[in-house]
């Protein structure tokens, strides 16, 4: 049952990255512009690219307040921190980076190809392609957000991508981001001593797996998959039609393409997918990919996966 949800939506999944939507759920009133340094109450980036065409730029400043799923910003799942950049011109840029026990913020991350767990990727409705990096360039995290509302800066520094729609498509990366925290379920790696520690954070300095692990990690998960029903249980059935009709149509000729993802993408739309199902199936996307639930061959194998670590995710989606 849960293999058979998970192949449904899994396409879902990939369109709420694209679309900016990974997180826990939608704007919440605990920002309050903690930043370390930058703007107050106010995100921003800057990012040249440089390309076959020429050079342009990326760049946006909005409120707090207004971060989240429908906008951009950052947001972290466990010990990843993924931020979601939007030009006005719709071009959107996502950037993920893995911390571990030898990879802390503040540091510099060298960026690696898809695959990897420091990646970025620019989708370009207006050039219809999608560019992903290739292992060159690196990521500069200036600090290390703890909470909610706090920001996080950085930068990018000459980071390679190339399209992958077919041709010599490649463009570089430079620039800076001091953009908001609007989602948090889990704690990166930091090497800045905790202050002013809040009831229940982890206050000893130290991070190890248990302190940088979610609350989702239980020894049994208790999901009942749709048997009392989850927030996206009433749009299982149209959503697996429709993404069906994907597959099996342009996806299955242009896989990963920007054809395949809008297919996808259009599907939440056709079937009034809510905004809490979105969230729910952002914050369960970005739980799978944390701890790698969706690279597991083996059915069994990935269930596990999910019900010991995202099992409130699964509860709130299905």
């Amino acid at each position: 049952m849960l293999n058979a949800m998970r192949s449904k939506l899994g396409l879902l999944a990939v369109c709420l990255v694209m679309a900016g939507a990974y997180g826990c759920g939608s704007d919440d009133d605990s920002k309050d512009g903690k930043n370390g340094g930058g703007s107050a109450d106010t995100s921003s980036f800057s990012v040249e690219v440089r390309g076959n065409s020429g050079t342009s730029t990326l760049n946006a400043e909005q409120k707090d307040a207004q971060a989240g799923e429908s906008s951009w910003g950052a947001t972290i799942s466990g010990d990843m921190l993924m931020l979601f950049l939007v030009d006005p011109d719709g071009t959107t840029l996502t950037a993920r980076v893995k911390t571990s026990e030898n990879a802390k913020a503040p540091g510099t991350f060298a960026v690696g190809d898809e695959s990897d767990d420091i990646q970025v990727t620019v989708l370009n409705p207006l050039q219809g392609n999608v560019f992903t990096s290739i292992g060159e360039g690196t990521i500069q995290l200036d600090n290390c957000p703890r909470a909610m509302g706090e920001h996080i800066k950085g930068s990018f520094k000459d980071i390679k991508l190339q399209g992958e729609l077919g041709g010599n498509a490649v463009e570089t990366l430079n620039g800076s981001f001091d953009v908001v925290v609007y989602a948090k379920s889990g704690d990166l790696f930091c090497n800045e001593p905790v202050t002013n520690p809040e009831p229940g954070d982890n206050n000893d300095g130290n991070n190890d797996d248990n302190n940088n692990d979610d609350n989702n990690s239980v020894p049994m998960c208790m999901a009942d998959m749709c048997e009392n029903g989850g927030t996206c249980c009433p749009y299982m059935e149209c959503v697996g039609t429709c993404e069906f009709q994907c597959f099996t149509g342009v996806c299955m000729t242009n896989p990963g393409s920007v054809e395949c993802v809008t297919c996808a993408a259009a599907c939440l739309d056709s079937c009034n997918v809510s905004q809490e199902c979105r969230s729910a199936m952002g914050a369960l996307g970005t739980c799978e990919a944390t701890h790698g639930c969706d690279e597991l061959a083996d059915d069994d194998a990935a269930q596990e996966c999910l019900e010991s670590h995202c099992c409130s995710e699964l509860n709130a989606a299905y």
